[in-house]
């Protein structure tokens, strides 16, 4: 099973990750998106996004591999950016990016996941000291950017809500982070145990990825932007 991590920055993610990695110690960790935020400088909204899709080609899944792999971040990350980027700037930045995930999809270099987390920033001010002492771009101290990263996640949630929440047969795909750590830690691991070692879960899931229902979301909130900023 392929399982990626979706969410604002600074929100314990990778710390999630690695926690799951002590309890599933068969599992592959895919974590290759940071890089240095002065290597962009001066870009542009295009550059940037290519260069992250890029770095997804190279960390994909080998072939036939079995094992349980979580991602840290996902091509969802690219998107709910470049979202939160045209909600702010007033322009359509969402449908460039869309361009270049069909692009790189069509090319077999998008690592596909058979189920998501999404995280969404709790309520409070404590997120933004975090992102203080950890040191970030000046966007993530962007109290509007981040409501926007939410937005994004949570509009796939309401238009899959047939599709992906309530699929019964996959367990509720989409599993929404939004809890205390040690409670939504604990959730979180039976419901991968849960996923992974019922034969009959596994059998309807086989083959499985939410890449056509994600596209199909995405897909509607451009059509929204578009009518906004085009």
């Amino acid at each position: 099973m392929i399982l990626s991590f979706d969410g604002n920055t600074y929100l314990g993610k990778t710390s999630v990750i690695h926690a799951l990695k002590k309890r599933f110690p068969e599992s592959v960790v895919r974590e290759e998106y940071d890089t240095d935020p002065g290597f962009l400088e001066g870009r542009t909204h295009l550059e940037k996004q290519k260069y992250y899709f890029d770095l997804e080609r190279k960390r994909q899944v080998e072939e036939g591999e079995k094992r349980l792999v979580l991602l840290d971040r996902s091509y969802l990350s690219i998107l709910a950016h470049s979202y939160a980027v045209s909600r702010i700037e007033r322009k359509n930045r969402l449908g460039e990016t869309v361009g270049l995930l069909k692009l790189q999809r069509g090319k077999g270099w998008i690592i596909r996941q058979q189920a998501a987390v999404f995280f969404i920033q709790p309520t409070g001010d404590g997120v933004y000291s975090d992102i203080d002492q950890k040191g970030g771009e000046a966007i993530l101290y962007n109290r509007q950017y981040r409501s926007y990263i939410d937005d994004f996640y949570l509009e796939i949630l309401r238009m899959l809500s047939k599709e992906a929440i309530s699929d019964q047969r996959c367990l509720n795909r989409i599993y929404l982070w939004k809890e205390s750590r040690d409670r939504s830690l604990e959730r979180l691991i039976r419901w991968m145990e849960r996923y992974r070692y019922s034969e009959k879960i596994s059998d309807a899931c086989e083959g499985e990825d939410l890449f056509p229902v994600f596209l199909s979301a995405v897909e509607k909130i451009l059509y929204k932007v578009g009518k906004q900023y085009d």
